[in-house]
């Protein structure tokens, strides 16, 4: 069979990215269980995918030297290649591709390739296909023309520009094979279809053509058809009538119209500069540029509204082009939020899909507790109140900066049988979980931090945790000095003992940290002691599942 030749919209080098650019394209406007099949089994064929794409030069001059032969005749073909071709296969086709002939490699010398093909007696008033494929030592050469048998012809020649998109007026060229002079020609084009009492009507606009200047085989509209939007579909003809008031027309071609399609890949909160902002990764999965279009960004609360918080210009992106956006959060409530980013909601121009869009959205749900600290300090808490930090006055020197305190997923003792989960005060709507909390303290200004979160300042933060005051298994231990603060090790995955101060009268324990990190309330069934009695309370282990570090 002839190679197909790559629509304008694959530029790519490799398998691997013809295939995600496909997994792409079936997301975006397919909902068939057997394009699904297709893709699962083209992509097991596809093998290694940086096996690099042999992608045929397209537009060779082919033309036949007896376009309108009659049936039982012989029609010359004549091909012009590259001087580095040195063979080439003919392929003469019914409309629908099927190869009547027996293809095999002829040879081109310099550069030009002759072939014959006898005409049936038995084929009349019909048109052909003829495909040529070149080749040299890495190359693939394929060029394309026609005949009509026993009438004259007209095919398809270019769309001017060669691939519309969504922001172009579109011309059409034909290429026609008379015996006789032309009296008038025109391109037909099916742009729209009714439904009326009487059934569906088909809408068909035509464009005068005129014949070219330079080729007298040539003929071209003499104005272009309107912009249509993104995959549309646009069926047409050519329609001619020769010195003999004969019309004839040729076969029906279609051209579906290139646009963008935005795909937000990825979402990311980011805290790098201090700041809380969002950064949003997208990319052009369609195959023409985009525009200039808005990027929005809406959030809600948990337990809260769906809320429009920012608007911004979305650049235009190139095909295939990635880019990372940034979103900035001023106006944005402490809380556990989902985000919600989306691109091009006022359809500023049409992008390839059916219905909603959904390469248009991507959602975040994070816990968002942040906090701007001056050199006043002063107490700050997580969302649901289960923990206040207190910042003193002067750990920041001048100016202010940004601070964090965000609940995490349950992060439970892992191989530390003498630490045990205790109830807090109120249970945390984001994660369901009410036994030992944890929370990120994140202090946003690298230079008041050291590489393990130590404070560079000397200073300290004032944690107190609340527990829950009616719960009977944890009122039953709030006495024996059991309940105690913990950090987490992320790199041992192991909650290290702190130390704590209880308040049974007011179910609190309290204690300073001099550093950043992940903190939450434990019972420890090992004996504390305080840190200067160091010796004691190593010997006095019995468990050695529970680490401690002396603040």
């Amino acid at each position: 069979m002839p190679t197909t030749k790559l629509p304008s919209c694959t530029t790519f080098d490799t398998l691997g990215e013809a295939y995600i650019y496909a997994l792409a394209r079936y997301y975006t406007t397919v909902s068939s269980s057997a394009a699904r099949y297709a893709l699962t089994y083209g992509s097991a064929y596809l093998g290694d995918p940086l096996i690099k794409l042999n992608k045929p030069i397209g537009n060779m001059a082919v033309r036949p030297l007896n376009p309108n032969p009659q049936p039982g005749e012989q029609i010359t073909i004549q091909a012009e290649f590259p001087t580095n071709v040195n063979s080439a296969r003919l392929y003469v086709m019914k409309q629908n591709e099927k190869i009547l002939n027996v293809p095999f490699d002829l040879p081109v010398i310099n550069g030009v390739f002759n072939a014959t093909y006898n005409v049936p007696d038995t084929e009349n008033n019909v048109n052909r296909k003829i495909y040529v494929a070149g080749y040299s030592a890495d190359k693939e050469y394929v060029g394309h023309s026609g005949f009509g048998i026993g009438r004259p012809t007209a095919f398809h020649h270019a769309l001017s520009p060669a691939h519309p998109a969504y922001t172009d007026s579109i011309g059409f060229t034909a290429r026609v094979f008379s015996p006789l002079p032309l009296i008038s020609m025109e391109c037909r084009v099916r742009t729209d279809s009714l439904f009326t009492a009487n059934g569906w009507v088909i809408i068909w606009e035509s464009i005068p053509m005129q014949m070219s200047a330079e080729d007298s085989s040539i003929w071209e509209t003499t104005q272009k058809l309107r912009k249509f939007p993104t995959a549309k579909e646009l069926f047409f003809k050519y329609r001619f009538v020769d010195e003999s008031e004969a019309v004839y027309e040729s076969e029906l071609y279609s051209h579906q119209i290139a646009g963008p399609d935005l795909f937000l890949r990825d979402i990311v909160l980011d805290t790098a500069d201090g700041v809380p902002k969002l950064k949003v990764k997208s990319t052009n999965i369609g195959n023409a540029p985009s525009l200039t279009t808005d990027l929005r960004l809406y959030y809600t609360p948990q337990g809260g509204s769906f809320t429009l918080a920012s608007t911004q210009d979305f650049a235009p992106l190139e095909v295939n082009e990635e880019r990372w956006d940034t979103i900035m959060l001023d106006a944005i409530p402490n809380g556990n939020i989902t985000f919600d980013v989306r691109v091009n909601i006022t359809s500023v121009f049409a992008e390839w899909h059916l219905f909603v869009n959904t390469n248009n959205y991507i959602t975040l749900t994070v816990p968002f507790n942040y906090f701007s600290v001056d050199s006043s300090g002063g107490e700050y808490s997580s969302v649901d109140n289960n923990l206040s930090c207190v910042v003193p006055a002067s750990f920041v020197q001048s100016g202010s900066i940004g601070m964090a305190i965000n609940t995490l997923s349950p992060l439970p003792p892992l191989n530390q049988p003498d630490v045990k989960s205790i109830m807090l005060r109120n249970n945390d709507a984001f994660t369901a979980n009410q036994l030992s909390i944890p929370y990120d303290i994140q202090i946003l200004d690298p230079t008041l931090v050291d590489s393990l979160g130590v404070f560079t300042n000397g200073m300290r933060l004032d944690l107190t945790f609340r527990y829950h005051n009616s719960d009977p298994d944890t009122q039953l231990y709030e006495g024996d000095n059991s309940y105690k603060i913990y950090r987490y090790n992320q790199e041992f995955a192991k909650w290290i003992l702190i130390g704590g101060h209880v308040s049974v009268t007011g179910d609190f324990v309290n204690f300073e940290v001099s550093r950043a990190g992940i903190y939450s309330l434990f019972r420890t069934l090992t004996p504390w002691f305080p840190p200067w009695t160091c010796t004691c309370r190593i010997r006095s282990l019995p468990s050695a599942d529970t680490l401690l570090e002396t603040e």
